[in-house]
């Protein structure tokens, strides 16, 4: 059984965990004191021990959170260990399932899934804090060194990131495995061994047992010298990276996609990749190879101003469109038949569909914003639905009726996006285009009460400025 959390213990464990305290501590002082602090917790040593200094410092906000991969046998019973484990502690506990096929690259593809469920979890405010430490920086800056990453790679893990709506927190990352075990043991902590880290097929396992032995033999000051190493490159990765913020922000349009042409007029290749690899990151496919990120400038950036050239990435897209480039996420299709457009004329109406995003009517008595005449909308089945072709209406400030395939071309909409344009139709009669176009004929008189409508995008799909 392991010790209660307010054990002290003597020296030398008690001096041990007196220092990871206050590393954990000085961590978390640069974040939200508010938020929940979410431990990744596999139920191995290092994670476990970081639970038992989060339970012990910050009892009230600590949540554990363990991802079932479902690939070792032993999957549930890990499950049921640590729910027994946070029982007996007092401790609330998280589990999500995800499916990782088998194959290649399973070790990539388990903590892509990973930290998806982490992303998702992470509120505003939240934390999340992980047990990696300095050996694992050491095994990472080799992995990452033998397969020729570049300098954002070789600056290894950072100690904090922006993830999801909040932030990842790596608090031990200057301190030694040793220690770790050392101070788990005294505090005789139940941690699980998962039998794959034994297993050599494995890269990272591969040069723990077989590659750093040796290396640490030979060079006992390895990991000290290492990790200044490491030091200088994340500063130099630092110093790039405001750079390339500072080229991103002149570049950037103001509706996310970025200017072609001036992306092409930087001096040097790699000023360009490297300010791609940023809007990328930003935007949201986040991570690319060095072969993507060619593919991306000599197939899409270079192409014909009239090409439509696009990289897939995922379930993202990157386009070109007008002189722009944009990062597209692959939404759900829009609604076959159309949707009622749940509300009242007083509370309003909302209606979300992961194809269309959020419209919104809402109600000025006053009718001092231009808007839809409530009372005519109310006599009415108001639904939403996605273009079919052949829809007209007579947009506000223009004479007749227009074709909607040619009016969202007049407005420079890209293509992808007019798929996922809610129309607003009053009865059988198109009233609105999302927020974007009114009917002149619906218009609310001057001073009467208006329903003025709100859409909120789907996420991804190239906002409209």
């Amino acid at each position: 059984m392991p010790l209660p959390l307010g054990s002290d213990l003597p020296p030398p464990a008690g001096d041990l965990s007196t220092r990871l305290l206050a590393r954990l501590d000085t961590a978390l002082a640069e974040q939200p004191q508010t938020g929940t602090l979410w431990v990744g917790c596999s139920g191995g040593l290092d994670s476990l021990l970081l639970l038992w200094a989060v339970a012990r410092t910050h009892p009230q906000r600590v949540q554990a959170l363990h991802v079932h991969h479902g690939l070792q046998p032993a999957a549930d019973a890990w499950a049921d260990h640590l729910t027994a484990l946070c029982s007996d502690w007092g401790l609330a506990l998280t589990v999500e399932r995800v499916q990782v096929e088998t194959g290649s690259n399973l070790e990539a593809r388990a903590r892509a899934a990973r930290y998806q469920i982490f992303g998702r979890c992470l509120q505003p405010d939240d934390t999340l804090l992980l047990a990696h430490h300095r050996d694992d920086q050491l095994e990472t800056l080799l992995l990452r060194l033998v397969r020729g990453a570049g300098l954002d790679g070789l600056a290894g893990m950072p100690a904090s990131r922006p993830l999801g709506q909040g932030r990842l927190v790596r608090p031990w990352l200057q301190e030694a495995r040793a220690d770790l075990e050392q101070l788990a043991a005294a505090l005789q902590l139940p941690w699980l061994e998962d039998p794959s880290n034994l297993s050599l097929r494995h890269d990272r396992n591969f040069l723990r047992h077989q590659v750093l032995p040796q290396l640490r033999q030979r060079w006992p000051g390895l990991e000290q010298s290492m990790s200044r190493s490491q030091s200088h490159l994340q500063s130099a990765a630092e110093r790039l990276q405001r750079l390339d913020a500072t080229r991103l922000k002149a570049l950037q349009r103001p509706d996310g996609s970025l200017n072609l042409n001036a992306l092409q007029q930087l001096d040097t290749l790699a000023e360009r990749q490297s300010v791609l690899r940023l809007w990328l990151h930003e935007q949201g496919p986040g991570e690319v190879s060095q072969a993507q990120l060619e593919h991306l400038l000599s197939d899409v950036v270079a192409a014909r101003a009239d090409a439509q050239g696009e990289l897939a990435l995922g379930s993202w897209r990157i386009r070109r469109y007008d002189g722009g480039l944009y990062a597209v996420l692959l939404l759900p299709g829009p609604p076959a038949e159309p949707l009622a457009l749940p509300g009242d004329p007083q509370a309003g109406y909302q209606l979300h569909h992961a194809g269309l995003g959020t419209l919104t009517l809402q109600m000025d008595t006053a009718g001092t914003v231009p808007g839809l005449d409530a009372a005519r909308l109310g006599q009415c089945r108001l639904t939403v639905r996605a273009r079919q072709g052949g829809e007209r209406l007579r947009p506000v400030g223009r004479q007749g009726s227009r074709d909607l395939k040619r009016l969202l071309q007049e407005l420079d909409i890209p293509p992808w996006l007019r798929p996922h344009l809610p129309l607003l139709f009053a009865d059988d009669q198109l009233v609105a285009v999302a927020d974007r176009v009114l009917d002149q004929q619906w218009m609310a008189p001057s001073g009467s009460p208006a329903l003025v409508p709100h859409w909120q995008q789907p996420r991804g799909i190239g906002m409209l400025a």
